[in-house]
């Protein structure tokens, strides 16, 4: 007995040692490719297409003249947009945040501003002794936010990780800054000419503050609450108490970075990574990579910046000019919010410095945000794949048509799926969706809202496959604080793979209505007063997926998937949520969160019920076409139905 678990036990040493070792070598392999790759070859098609010109002096002597005597650079991107109104623009208040500061002045001189088209090199000429200028006169550079994920634009962000790659390696320390969220499209050849010459690497010495975003005030100096102990430590929006904790959301937008072997490898590694994740910009990538065993193997310490000294307008109940040295406008869409809240905090700011020392400790706040929220789901019309979702797990999804069409696959080799980059906390989602068509037994194409955790919440659409010829199965299912249970299934009354029909999910507080092409097919009411818990409290994204289902799916698992049929698709488009989105630990319909734009009384999905004539609809779809009631269940509850059953939950 003991020289069997011995053995075993040897065994499993072995196994764990052949995976590690096969673990460190893909990370090795992976971070050589990086290191040895020419920046002519990891720059992507997109902005090879165009020649990038340098318009004023040479990068490297630009630091110089502005480092610190231990090469810390502060570093910030401009463009038109952020320098107007020449007079009040976040420019003016990101550089007058400095002036005003507590030990911030002196940090102006070792400010360098990377304009990036020649208006906003002319007024940084005019206002700050450090600017490098990108000539971009044949740039496309949009005129508002809603631009800001298009391929152009992140493209662009990935430059700036492989710009800060570079200058790591050139051993400064920076803060890197940018000026708002706009697309760039570059020019007509190849910059093969100019990046090499800018991005010269150099000796690794020291390292690098980096915060990318000029919609930062500086009141004051932040370097003497930086953790000493970290190699990379990044803001996050909603700081959960412990600085260790990867849990913690980072946001790109303030960072501080040592510049070492291991922070060079990190960096590397999240540039390479980019591959892995389509679409997606720097900042999502970083979190789902901060997990990620090669990072670990790398041997950085990461941590997060507490946001009682780096705060934000994300996290409200952390307002103290006692302690505060920067505060970003995050969670703020629109440059208009920004430059007047941002003002704001600087007006409150100057009333501050002017209090007694003991008036201080009891005037500690700033006023707001007030303008500044994000941005609500319309469904005034559909939306693009690109920016409300991102392709989760799988090779086969793809997205098509400029952001119109989704697709999801199923092959031998694994399934596929995506998921919402919002949350929601109700709201009415609609999707068109075409089932995989022809033979689709063993298959599931699941569409659903969902919670995290062990007491999770969940509204089901699942379509069932079947043999060519056969109905497809709809189940539906609503899951309350991890119960489930409440099956029920439906033969539709036309062919779900011959064309698009819209799926529904109406969800609000007193009620889940189901709807296929508007015709309510089932609802689940709030019984809570019965003791029976209602999906009322924790948001949920929206998620899908295509798998291999074939143990239960069709006929209770006896027809099996056929893989000559394959590959499985399923087709998806014309996605839109009229809802309210969930951020920062608020709701975006709530009149009296911070965060609020949105007037909940034109929702008017949060006070739906069905009428005569809709409920006739469903009446119909249960007699004609649902095949599955768990109420009726009688071998599954030979007790008596769930207590639900039999209140009129219809």
């Amino acid at each position: 007995m003991n020289s069997s678990g011995g053995r075993n036990r040897h065994q499993l040493n072995q196994k764990n040692v052949i995976l590690f070792i096969a673990l460190a070598v893909s990370c090795l392999f992976l971070y050589h490719t990086i290191r040895y790759s020419s920046y002519n070859n990891v720059i992507s098609p997109l902005i090879k297409s165009n020649k990038v010109t340098t318009d004023d002096s040479n990068l490297d002597i630009v630091l110089k003249r502005a480092s610190m005597k231990d090469k810390t650079i502060i570093i910030t991107t401009l463009n038109q947009a952020w320098t107007e109104p020449h007079s009040n623009s976040l420019f003016d208040i990101f550089l007058e945040s400095f002036r005003i500061g507590e030990g911030t002045r002196k940090l102006l001189n070792h400010l360098v501003v990377v304009s990036l088209d020649p208006k906003a090199h002319a007024q940084c000429k005019y206002k700050h002794p450090h600017c490098f200028a990108i000539n971009t006169s044949s740039f496309d550079l949009p005129s508002s936010e809603e631009n800001a994920l298009t391929p152009h634009y992140i493209e662009l962000m990935w430059i700036r990780i492989h710009l800060l790659t570079s200058i790591l390696e050139m051993g400064y320390n920076f803060v890197f800054s940018l000026f708002g969220s706009r697309a760039v499209n570059f020019g007509s050849t190849a910059e093969a000419d100019y990046f090499p010459q800018m991005f010269t690497n150099r000796r690794v010495t020291k390292s690098v503050l980096a915060y990318q975003g000029a919609d930062v005030v500086w009141l004051r100096n932040p370097f003497p609450h930086f953790y000493p102990d970290a190699d990379f430590q990044i803001l996050s929006d909603r700081f959960i108490g412990s600085s260790r904790n990867l849990k913690n959301s980072a946001n790109a937008g303030f960072k501080y970075v040592k510049s070492n072997k291991r922070t060079i490898e990190l960096y590397k590694f999240w540039y390479e990574s980019k591959k892995n994740h389509p679409g997606l910009n720097d900042q999502d990538v970083l979190n789902k990579i901060k997990f990620d065993p090669c990072i670990k193997n790398i041997g950085i310490t990461i941590r997060f910046l507490d946001t009682a000294y780096f705060s934000g307008f994300c996290e409200v109940s952390k307002k103290d000019f006692n302690t505060v040295c920067t505060i970003i406008s995050n969670c703020c869409f629109g440059v208009e919010a920004k430059v007047h809240d941002l003002r704001l905090v600087l007006l409150d700011w100057r009333k501050f410095m002017e209090l007694l020392p003991r008036q201080k400790l009891l005037q500690q706040s700033w006023s707001g945000p007030h303008k500044c929220s994000f941005p609500t789901v319309s469904s005034a019309g559909p939306s693009n794949f690109y920016d409300d979702f991102e392709i989760t797990w799988g090779h086969g999804a793809k997205i098509h048509d400029n952001g119109k069409v989704l697709t999801l696959n199923l092959d031998k080799s694994g399934g596929s799926g995506f998921q919402s980059k919002k949350e929601y906390l109700f709201g009415k989602i609609d999707m068109r969706i075409k089932l995989v068509p022809g033979y689709s037994a063993g298959t599931v194409t699941a569409y659903y809202l969902s919670s995290k955790g062990a007491n999770w919440d969940e509204i089901d659409f699942e379509f069932l496959g079947n043999v060519t010829g056969e109905p497809y199965t709809l189940h539906t299912n609503v899951f309350s604080q991890g119960n489930g249970d409440r099956e029920r299934q439906f033969h539709l009354w036309f062919d779900p793979t011959t064309d698009f029909h819209t799926y529904s999910i109406l969800w609000n507080p007193k009620r889940v209505i189901f709807y296929a092409d508007d015709v309510p097919i089932r609802e689940f009411k709030n019984l809570e007063y019965l003791g029976i818990p209602f999906p009322k409290n924790q948001p949920m994204r929206i998620y899908s997926s295509l798998w291999n289902a074939d143990s239960w799916a069709t006929q209770g698992g006896r027809i099996k998937i056929d893989w000559k049929y394959a590959p499985f698709t399923a087709s998806y488009s014309n996605f839109t949520a009229d809802a309210c989105i969930w951020a920062f630990g608020a709701s975006s319909c709530d009149t009296n969160s911070p965060y609020s734009n949105s007037n909940s009384k034109t929702k008017v999905w949060l006070r739906h019920e069905l009428d005569i004539a809709k409920k006739r609809k469903m009446r119909w779809v249960e007699k004609n076409h649902m095949v599955y009631d768990y109420c009726k269940d009688h071998k599954r509850f030979p007790h008596g139905p769930p207590l639900e059953c039999s209140v009129d939950n219809n």
